[in-house]
């Protein structure tokens, strides 16, 4: 029998710089960019102050490690779980599909985060490390959280976990593995320690605690390179069967996607990783970016809308639970609201999603007029479907109808967001937090070079407010 966990041990272990597409580490430096820049507006988030309070309660301060967008320090776990609920405190963070399967859904993950938060408080705390080990140890990181999330069957995401939460775990733990040079043993320890410490479920939705998801795992995965790296020890086989991690938490092994399938191809390219012009749930995004298209395309205004019914697939309407929001959080996973306020407003960004915003009159009545439902398998199977395909039908008050289908939103690799789109995000993140041009700057100049810098603590100084 196959040996999984070593496998993926020697894959991170041994693949080299050169070995990552050109293409990859592009993409990663806008993903690192884009993380970043939702920190400092996640800095401010509600759930992310009650998180640091609570921190602050430990009697930790004076810490090792910058807490981004404010001018606390904290010992590295509790940096990286400040600063990964932070990241994705707004869903606003990166998210990379699974590999699409005709017959099954599988959830997504936001992999940049927990990966690059664990790495670059690995760095801060232990002397610094040059851009091009981060940038290699970050595409090694999140290519295993996808690998693992494949190899994970399709009951893990329809029994309620969070692939996030669970996988990218063990990614960060990959990444900070490679960063440290562990020997192969010790890595596979790694794997074990983070995929015992897994967890998180997709109930809590539209909750404080799923951006609180990937910042405990990213604090899981720093915190198991850390031990294993102590000597302390897991199985060094967890995702073998028999009652490895992936039959835990899923059904079977598909042990191809490790054995065969890491950098073959890589998953930040294939199926790839997207960015996000809007805060909300990436699944919303295709229907957004078309609604938007259709809106400018026929002059749409509110009250021409008889009714927008909306159709996705069904492990989309599974993710986009929350039919009848009634705060900014839950309006990230309602299609309805993210739909009714692109027609009132002809925008969806932070101004957005507030309570205020749901509940306001005229966001509730052409809420009351979206109707969203997920088409059937036999549908997706005849029509030659993916998994993100959105339906749009739409009738006008003069009877008139607009239909459209979408694949692919903006910040997709087929719609892909430019490093300039992503500057023009961060700069929107940043007036968020009031934070400093001149540090603002800094951190824009440093990720553009990011594989040239002797040392990505210039990042981390410039992302604290001391």
């Amino acid at each position: 029998m196959a040996d999984v966990t070593a496998h993926l041990a020697e894959f991170i272990l041994s693949t080299a710089a050169e070995d990552i597409p050109a293409e990859a580490k592009t993409l990663g430096r806008k993903s690192i960019l884009d993380s970043l820049a939702v920190s400092l507006s996640g800095s401010v988030a509600e759930g992310s102050q009650i998180l640091r309070r609570y921190l602050l309660g430990f009697g930790c301060t004076g810490g090792t490690n910058v807490v981004f967008g404010t001018d606390m320090k904290l010992p590295a776990p509790l940096a990286v779980l400040a600063n990964g609920a932070a990241m994705h405190a707004d869903d606003y963070d990166d998210t990379l599909r699974a590999r699409p399967m005709i017959d099954e859904f599988r959830g997504s993950t936001h992999p940049t985060t927990p990966v690059i938060t664990a790495l670059l408080a690995a760095a801060e705390k232990n002397g610094g490390a040059t851009g091009n080990d981060v940038m290699t140890a970050y595409q090694i990181g999140v290519e295993t959280a996808a690998k693992v999330n494949d190899a994970t069957g399709s009951r893990h995401f329809s029994a309620g976990y969070h692939p996030t939460a669970t996988c990218c775990g063990i990614g960060a733990a990959a990444a900070v593995s490679r960063l440290f040079g562990s020997d192969l043993e010790t890595t596979r320890m790694a794997i074990g320690i983070a995929a015992s410490l897994a967890s998180g479920l997709r109930k809590n939705f539209g909750s404080m605690m799923k951006p609180f998801h990937s910042g405990h795992t990213a604090k899981n995965g720093l915190m198991a390179a850390e031990l294993a790296r102590e000597g302390f020890t897991a199985s060094p086989s967890v995702l073998d069967s028999p009652i490895g991690f992936p039959e835990a938490f899923g059904d079977i092994l598909a042990d191809e996607n490790i054995l065969e399938r890491l950098g073959n191809p890589w998953s930040i390219l294939d199926p790839g990783i997207w960015l996000k012009p809007h805060p909300s749930g990436m699944r919303t995004h295709q229907g957004m970016t078309k609604i938007l298209e259709l809106i400018a395309e026929h002059d749409l205004k509110a009250d021409q809308i008889k009714t927008c019914h909306v159709k996705t697939h069904q492990g989309v309407y599974d993710t986009l639970i929350q039919h009848d929001p009634k705060t900014g959080l839950q309006g990230k996973f309602s299609f309805e609201f993210c739909a009714a306020v692109l027609f009132v407003e002809g925008r969806a960004g932070f101004a957005q999603f507030t309570d205020e915003v749901v509940n306001r009159a005229d966001i509730r009545d052409m809420m009351s007029r979206m109707q969203y439902s997920a088409y059937s398998q036999q549908e997706f199977e005849e029509n030659d479907y993916i998994n993100a395909t959105t339906l749009i039908d739409i009738e006008l008050t003069d009877g008139k109808r607009i239909s459209a289908r979408a694949d692919y939103g903006k910040g997709s690799n087929e719609i892909p967001m430019t490093f300039e789109d992503v500057i023009e995000k961060m700069n929107d993140c940043a007036s968020a937090a009031q934070w400093p041009q001149n540090k603002l700057d800094a951190v824009i100049e440093a990720v553009s070079r990011f594989e040239e810098l002797d040392d990505v603590r210039i990042i981390t100084q410039n992302m604290s407010a001391a």
